[in-house]
């Protein structure tokens, strides 16, 4: 009777000795290629025969950047890395509306298990979230990412602390993509309840302003 075992072809490992290879609970990772070889000591060689084992599950789904700051002209890419068996389909929205290759000012292209939206050049209408959502027999997942014209936070550069007794210089810094041309500073003395709100127009450039 010959010597009958499983090896995996990708990995060389899980090495069973038996007819028959078993798992007792499947999962994704199990997917690959196996060898059944069978060996009675009297060739040069053992018998083997290659096993693909396909495991099929619900897509996941990712999206390479959530939230982008852009500015208007430019040319933006919108990704979603998708992970399925079988192979999902994959739909785009924007607030809710449907995308497809007819929408205008975008394209739609997948590279593999990459899908992308690529918006030609970016205006006040493509401003908004977007959404890819993948789908197949068993299930489907949505990725959202978020298209901003807004500048990022502000990060305030001034010590907490004043180093003059009725003077305090407050500077901060803010980067983005469009130009700044306003911040809104909210202050407060210790002890009230109220804040009050103060216009500052940007008049360095570099975006940044004291």
């Amino acid at each position: 009777t010959p010597e009958v075992k499983w090896v995996r072809k990708d990995t060389g490992e899980e090495e069973i000795v038996g007819t028959t290879l078993t798992f007792s609970e499947v999962t994704r990772q199990h997917a690959g290629y196996y060898l059944c070889m069978a060996d009675n000591g009297f060739g040069p060689s053992p018998v083997q025969k290659e096993v693909r084992l396909q495991v099929h599950y619900a897509p996941e789904i990712e999206v390479e950047e959530a939230y982008i700051v852009t500015d208007m002209g430019e040319e933006q890419e919108i990704a979603c890395v998708v992970d399925s068996s079988p192979a999902a389909e994959v739909t785009w929205m924007k607030d809710g509306a449907g995308l497809d290759e007819s929408s205008p000012d975008t394209v739609l292209s997948q590279d593999q298990n990459r899908h992308s939206l690529l918006i030609v050049s970016v205006s006040k209408e493509s401003v908004g979230q977007y959404s890819c959502t993948a789908s197949n027999s068993l299930g489907e997942a949505t990725a959202t990412a978020d298209i901003s014209g807004d500048a990022h936070p502000a990060v305030i550069l001034s010590n907490n602390v004043s180093d003059q007794q009725h003077e305090f210089n407050l500077e901060w810094s803010a980067e983005s993509e469009s130009v700044i041309e306003s911040f809104e500073v909210a202050l407060r003395k210790e002890g009230d309840n109220d804040w009050k709100l103060y216009e500052v127009t940007v008049k360095v450039e570099g975006n940044e302003t004291n």
